[in-house]
This record gives structure tokens, sequence and C-alpha cells, in this order.
């Protein structure tokens, strides 16, 4: 993964990554790996999961991605 896109991800600034031990980084990641693990544990497939994670919206969260939510807090 380009430091780009983590940076998006994570929604902090890409110079942020540069500071790993970012409380806003370390929150924002944590929470990131939580969700992903979770949905591994369930499809049982680390691909899927992030695929899942990052692209297929969520009717009851207003159709926003699992990424949104946790971008959003």
């Amino acid at each position: 993964m380009k430091v780009a896109n983590l940076a998006q991800l994570t929604g902090v600034h890409r110079n942020t990554l540069r500071n790993p031990s970012s409380e806003r980084l370390q929150g924002r990641m944590r929470e990131m790996v939580q969700v992903i693990s979770a949905a591994t544990e369930l499809t049982g497939d680390v691909d899927k999961a992030i695929y899942w994670y990052r692209n297929e919206p969520i009717a009851d969260y207003g159709h926003h991605t699992a990424a949104d939510r946790v971008l959003q807090g």
C-alpha cells in the first residue's frame, strides 16, 4: 500500500505517517485493524475483508463503507 493511500484510509496527513507514535494515527490504525480483523474472521480471507472494508456500502450506516465510518469516528 502506498503512503498516500494509507494516509487517506486513516484520515491523517501523509507526513503524520512519519511519526508512528502519533496518537491520532495509532487510534485510526487500531480501529481499522479491529474492523478488518472481524471481517477476516467472518469471510476467512483477509483480501476479501480489506476489499469489503474499503468498497462495500453498508445500508444500516447510510450506505457508507466501513472505511468511511472509521474515518468519521
